[in-house]
């Protein structure tokens, strides 16, 4: 419960479990927002110029669809990228 007993407040009994909480709360979502910044943005802007270069292949415009590959293999390289621009067709 957490009124106020004759051995003291609930929080002061459990002050080194709530701070321990809130250390590993920070540690948790800074690890994340980090994964997030450094991985989960570059490879979807990655996914998404490959997914663009794809429609651009369907169109036979390899030049532009090239320059679609490059860019996503920049953003961040991934095996199935460079292995679309290294079977497109030379223009």
């Amino acid at each position: 419960m957490l009124t106020d007993t004759p051995t003291g407040s609930w929080l002061h009994r459990n002050k080194s479990q709530a701070i321990k909480f809130v250390i590993v709360s920070i540690g948790i979502t800074t690890v994340f927002l980090l994964y997030v910044w450094f991985i989960g943005i570059p490879k979807t802007e990655a996914r998404n110029l490959y997914n663009r270069a794809q429609i651009f292949i369907e169109l036979h415009d390899y030049i532009s669809a090239r320059s679609l590959l490059e860019d996503a293999y920049a953003e961040f390289p991934e095996g199935y990228i460079s292995e679309a621009l290294t079977s497109l067709p030379e223009e």
